[in-house]
């Protein structure tokens, strides 16, 4: 009868401990983050080889809110995807700029916001 009590003390303890860990929080205390994912292809001149491509796509996966990117120096663009929640198009582009390349803005029948 003492082992039985004892083992029903721990348990309860074990689960009133557990209990007391345990995430708080409900689902009315999270905010959900609408995210949206677009795409869009920017004007970029000054890229002459790949390895431009590549600087340009390494600046932009760096960015928070870009989900990939590709660069084409043959067609003097840059195709990137992004959520809308975590960046836009402007804060991009002045990436891009900022690699030393100039941007022309959005290809045609792209739109931009």
């Amino acid at each position: 009868m003492f082992k039985k009590s004892i083992t029903a003390l721990l348990l309860t303890l074990i689960t009133l401990f557990l209990l007391a860990c345990s995430d708080t929080t409900t689902e009315s205390d999270v905010k959900p983050t609408q995210s949206k994912i677009v795409m869009k292809t920017i004007n970029v001149k000054g890229m002459t080889c790949e390895g431009c491509e590549g600087a340009i796509v390494d600046y932009l996966t760096k960015m928070d809110g870009v989900v990939s990117s590709k660069a084409s120096h043959a067609q003097e663009s840059v195709v990137v995807k992004y959520d809308e929640a975590k960046t836009d198009i402007d804060a991009i582009m002045k990436t891009i700029s900022s690699t030393g390349y100039k941007v022309n803005g959005l290809k045609e029948n792209t739109p931009k916001d």
